[in-house]
């Protein structure tokens, strides 16, 4: 009979946990990077209610919805913002940094949370190949060897029209940039569109870019994303001297490296990969999860996956060929993407 007991109490925590929604979203569904919650005391009661803002869209008479709650919709009543702060690390989340307002001597706390699942962006410096560092099996990924393909940091700076700066990494006799393009123009000077609302992008049927999340932070690390009708604009992005990436070259570029296997260890960053799927960035290519945007333009993946664009189209002459880095397998994809999503450019030289 006890042990009915506790088997039922067990069973009962688990569903209670799986059914604390925000927005009739699951708690441990939140796929955000950042999210805030914020604690008010009840009145004549030490027991504290939370809602959690993760950028969802909320109408204004329905504040509510971003309250915790139970399977039956009713309010989770914490003991206190320390017991919040533990169900959400019990959830995934980490604490960043906290801050109290007083309204009408009522204490509204303030705390903003980081997803731990999404252990992403740690931007690491590449390598030369006379100190590549070989990871040991600590980290659950067998990675290769010194790599016998020719591969080299160069000391060469490329600058765009905007004047940024890009590393460049040679692989074989071929020149890549070793970071994602930044550049908001085309080589003539004309001025891409940056879109953030979500419909425009979805809607859209022009040359676009975006950053990942509308957030200068990743813009800066991670580049611009752009979508498919820029590499089938003829006024070419690539600096002078530069161009777009073919589909063949891709291929050569996965062939020098040792194939769609080798190629995604030695593409990818040291750090950033979720699932201890890191690579040894022996290319100097520095390949970060740095995530997409989909034809309804919503940001995903960060952390996860990643998508690059080259010129060429499909056979249907209605797609464009991208590669894909992602975290659940070691393998380099090649896919026909529509030109609505977002992706990334690495220019390769003349």
């Amino acid at each position: 009979m006890n042990k009915l007991i506790s088997f039922i109490a067990i069973n009962l925590v688990s569903f209670s946990l799986l059914a604390q929604t925000v927005n009739d979203v699951p708690i441990k569904d939140i796929d955000v990077e950042y999210l805030q919650i914020v604690g008010t005391a009840k009145f004549f009661s030490t027991k504290v209610i939370i809602q959690i803002d993760f950028g969802q869209r909320t109408k204004f008479f329905k504040m509510g919805n971003t309250i915790v709650k139970d399977e039956y919709g009713k309010p989770v009543e914490f003991n206190s913002m320390i017991d919040a702060l533990n169900f959400m690390t019990k959830n995934g989340f980490e604490f960043v940094t906290a801050y109290t307002i007083t309204i009408d001597k009522q204490n509204v706390y303030h705390y903003l949370m980081r997803n731990r699942k999404n252990e992403i962006f740690e931007k690491s410096v590449p390598p030369t190949l006379a100190n590549i560092a070989i990871p040991s099996n600590e980290n659950k990924t067998i990675l290769e060897p010194a790599p016998s393909f020719e591969a080299k940091i160069t000391l060469d700076i490329l600058k765009d029209i905007d004047g940024n700066s890009y590393r460049i990494s040679q692989i074989g006799n071929k020149k890549w940039m070793a970071e994602n393009l930044r550049v908001s123009r085309f080589r003539n000077g004309d001025l891409i569109p940056e879109i953030e609302s979500d419909i425009k992008w979805s809607d859209a049927n022009k040359a676009a870019r975006s950053i990942y999340d509308n957030s200068p932070n990743y813009g800066k690390l991670l580049g611009n994303l752009y979508n498919g009708y820029v590499m089938l604009d003829g006024r070419n992005i690539c600096p002078v001297g530069w161009h777009l990436p073919s589909d063949s070259e891709w291929e050569m570029l996965i062939k020098t490296l040792g194939g769609v296997n080798e190629a995604s260890v030695k593409l990818k960053a040291t750090k950033g990969w979720t699932n201890e799927l890191n690579g040894n960035n022996s290319s100097g290519m520095n390949v970060l999860p740095s995530g997409s945007r989909n034809e309804s333009g919503q940001f995903v993946g960060a952390g996860k996956v990643g998508v690059w664009w080259s010129n060429t189209k499909d056979p249907t002459g209605l797609k464009i060929w991208t590669r894909t880095l992602t975290n659940d397998r070691q393998e380099v994809g090649r896919f026909a993407s529509n030109p609505q999503i977002g992706g990334y450019i690495r220019c390769v030289q003349d």
